[in-house]
């Protein structure tokens, strides 16, 4: 079993540890086009040179990363020289706990500091407008007062926005992350789904 670490934003999180959220798509840079291939097929791309998904395939696990603190006193460390006997404190955790040093960004959070293990359920390749509205769902979009929005997002959404299916939402949320017109361009991704329960 592979295990890779995967960056998500303090939202997301929430939104995979309330159990709201257990799919996420990543632009497949260089992948063709889907034709009816399975993931096996996909290892082929211009040229002949192997594509290799990114986070591994099922079976496979990855480790959320986060924005992460430890104690200000261990602020001089790299993460290299931290190990579990350092508390460490989540962004996703707000508001800010004091004792806690400075910021640090997901893609140096160590393997041990992760708190949310997943195995990989399913992988597959579309076309991000594809994405159906039980797979938005499943991404995190909920019901909120109303009107389809993000899991516990609503501090980056307008209030007197409101979008009649999740799909709606869902790319709302994506040009959130990506800008505006990404959703447009309609990039290939590899769409993950992974389990809604801690790994054991």
């Amino acid at each position: 079993m592979k295990e890779t670490r995967v960056p998500f934003k303090a939202p997301m999180v929430r939104a995979i540890l309330s159990g709201a959220k257990w799919q996420t798509r990543r632009i497949a840079h260089g992948v063709p086009a889907p034709g009816g291939f399975k993931i096996g097929d996909v290892l082929q791309g211009q040229g002949g040179k192997p594509i290799k998904p990114p986070y591994g395939v099922p079976g496979d696990r990855i480790l959320a990363t986060e924005a992460w603190r430890v104690a200000e006193e261990s602020d001089h460390l790299p993460p290299s020289a931290l190990t579990p006997a350092h508390r460490v404190w989540y962004e996703a955790d707000a508001p800010h706990q004091p004792g806690f040093g400075r910021l640090r960004p997901s893609m140096f959070m160590p393997f041990w500091a992760s708190r949310i293990q997943r195995d990989i359920t399913d992988l597959r390749v579309e076309r991000l407008l594809d994405i159906s509205e039980a797979d938005a769902m499943a991404e995190g979009i909920e019901t909120y007062r109303g009107a389809l929005r993000w899991v516990r997002y609503q501090d980056a959404i307008d209030p007197n926005v409101s979008h009649l299916t999740a799909k709606d939402a869902y790319l709302a949320l994506w040009e959130h992350i990506n800008g505006p017109g990404s959703a447009m361009l309609n990039p290939m991704v590899w769409a993950y789904s992974f389990n809604r329960s801690k790994t054991q």
